[in-house]
């Protein structure tokens, strides 16, 4: 035999082999991550809305007024300065689920077959708004939706 023959017999060898590996089945490994495939619908759904009821009485006037006149004034100080970090917070938590179901969105639109025109700038103007909302970010972008939707008719 030729070299090029046992070359070429020794390439197809080795590209089996590698094919098989690839193959193979995996072992699952307890600490990686999800894979996209084990995603579950609970990690899309928002979770911190459930709280504005809590984070709305804690805010209210009356809450501040009652606040006022039962504590010392540095206790009701302090109240009012960690009442003011859960709503910071809470904010946060609502930007994490509006990313959540904008991704989630996103999916679906990515399985969907048609997709309008209209329904994407919508969905890309919620996702500036969401975006340049969010409480820190510097950003003073705030889009009239109103001149967008009136621009398409």
């Amino acid at each position: 035999m030729s070299w090029l023959t046992i070359i070429t017999i020794s390439l197809a060898i080795a590209f089996f082999g590698v094919l098989l590996w690839l193959l193979r089945p995996r072992r699952r490994d307890p600490k990686a991550g999800q894979s996209p495939i084990d995603l579950k619908m609970e990690s899309f759904l928002p979770r911190h809305y459930r709280f504005f009821p809590q984070v709305r009485q804690a805010l209210s006037a009356s809450d501040e007024e009652y606040l006022d006149r039962v504590a010392p004034s540095d206790v009701a100080q302090t109240a009012h300065r960690e009442r003011r970090a859960v709503a910071r917070k809470f904010l946060a938590g609502l930007h994490e689920d509006f990313s959540s179901l904008e991704r989630l969105a996103r999916m679906v639109a990515a399985l969907s077959p048609v997709i309008s025109s209209e329904q994407e700038k919508e969905r890309l103007i919620l996702g500036l708004n969401s975006a340049c909302s969010m409480p820190g970010c510097g950003c003073a972008y705030q889009p009239d939706v109103r001149r967008w939707n009136s621009s398409s008719n």
